[in-house]
Formats: structure tokens, C-alpha cells, sequence
């Protein structure tokens, strides 16, 4: 696991290298340099591709299976706002809005939009990743609107087609960037969770006859 995270690190350094070449990899001008708009609502309703592996071997801690159901409490609809407000004002303003005239057509919103609320339990969790995966949802929602326009140019035969697509290369660059060191945050997760399970796992097979007497106190002597 860890020399799968010291390749990816490796492969990340090599992909901000390009960045850097293109634009400055600054997270703060990149934020700033990205505009806002309505694609991001399908962004929020899409799977967040690129960030886990294909085939995880558990879902917990990253993320719950999707046909779960979610739970909105007044807390978790709270974060989900607090995120929408950090992705856009337009955005967290449109949610609130609905809140007030329909509460259940917003709890649906907010249950389809499930990079909303999966990006709210990261906001509590890790901040670092968070921050990050803010600038990448920013980024998917200007890549989804430029390739748009670049298409109607492709079709059009317009002048303007070279440049869109010039554009929208950059983007994806910056997006790939940011998808591969999300990547590596989810990883060190991984990282962290085996290695707290081996650690558990080797206490209860130093401590067997413990652990032993523990269980059948459970079974035979079951609390009311």
C-alpha cells in the first residue's frame, strides 16, 4: 500500500510539473480563476469519479453504499449549506430558498446531490482534502462548460473552436492535477486504516485467552 502511494505521489509530482508549465499551481489564484455556474448542480448529482479505487475492498470511512439511505439531520443540512456556500453564493442562495418554500423538494435536492453531502462529512473530517476537493468540483463544472461550448464551436465551424479547446485542455490538466492528489488523500486514509486494523488485529492475537473470556462473558451473560 505504501509503495502504491509513493508511485501515485510520484505520478502527481510529474502532473503539477505540467500544470506549472501551463499556469502556477496556486490553489487560492486557481479558486479565484475558475468561474461558478449552473453546471454545478451536475456535479454535485454525478459520482465523484477518480477518487477511489474501482473495486474498494470497504466502503467505510470514504463513502456509504448508494442505495443507503441518508440521514438529514438539522446538522447535516446545515454542513451541506456550508458547503454550498463555499462552492458558490449563487449556489448556497438557490438551496436556501427552496428550503423555505418547498422542505421536501430541498431534502430531495440535497439527497440527489450526493457530492454535497459527501463533501459536508469530509468538511468535519479531513480539511486539507476538503479544501481540495473543492477547487476539483469548481474545476469539473468549468471543464462540463467549456467542453459544451467547445462542441457547439466544433459544429458551428466558428473561429473560436482552437481557443475553447485550448482552454479546455488547461482545465483538464488542472482537473487531472487536483482528481491525483485527492487520490493520494483517500490513499493515506487507506494507509491509516490498515494499519489500525493490523495494529488491532495483532492485540487480539496477543491478547487471545482476553479475548476469549470477553466473548463468551458477552454470550453467557448477555446485559438486559
Amino acid at each position: 500500500m505504501k509503495a502504491r502511494l509513493s508511485n501515485l505521489a510520484l505520478v502527481t509530482a510529474a502532473v503539477l510539473a505540467v500544470v506549472a508549465v501551463v499556469r502556477p499551481f496556486e490553489p487560492e489564484a486557481a479558486a479565484d480563476a475558475i468561474d461558478v455556474h449552473p453546471t454545478l448542480w451536475a456535479v454535485l448529482a454525478a459520482p465523484d469519479v477518480g477518487t477511489e479505487p474501482a473495486n474498494p475492498p470497504r466502503r467505510a470511512p470514504l463513502e456509504r453504499p448508494r442505495d443507503a439511505v441518508i440521514p438529514l439531520s438539522p446538522e447535516m443540512i446545515a454542513a451541506c449549506l456550508a458547503v454550498a456556500e463555499d462552492l458558490d453564493e449563487g449556489l448556497a442562495r438557490q438551496l436556501r430558498e427552496l428550503r423555505d418554500r418547498d422542505r421536501a423538494a430541498f431534502e430531495r435536492r440535497l439527497r440527489t446531490s450526493r457530492r454535497l453531502i459527501s463533501m459536508a462529512e469530509l468538511r468535519e473530517r479531513d480539511s486539507v482534502l476538503y479544501d481540495l476537493k473543492l477547487l476539483e468540483m469548481k474545476t469539473d463544472a468549468t471543464v462540463s462548460r467549456l467542453a459544451a461550448e467547445a462542441r457547439a464551436a466544433r459544429r458551428s465551424g466558428s473561429a473560436q473552436a482552437p481557443v475553447l479547446e485550448s482552454q479546455l485542455r488547461g482545465q483538464v490538466i488542472v482537473q487531472l492535477a487536483f482528481r491525483h492528489r485527492a487520490r493520494e488523500g483517500y490513499l493515506r486514509q487507506l494507509c491509516e486504516l490498515v494499519e489500525r486494523m493490523e495494529r488491532e488485529l495483532e492485540h487480539d492475537r496477543e491478547h487471545f485467552d482476553e479475548v476469549l473470556a470477553n466473548r463468551m462473558k458477552e454470550l453467557l451473560e448477555p446485559t438486559e
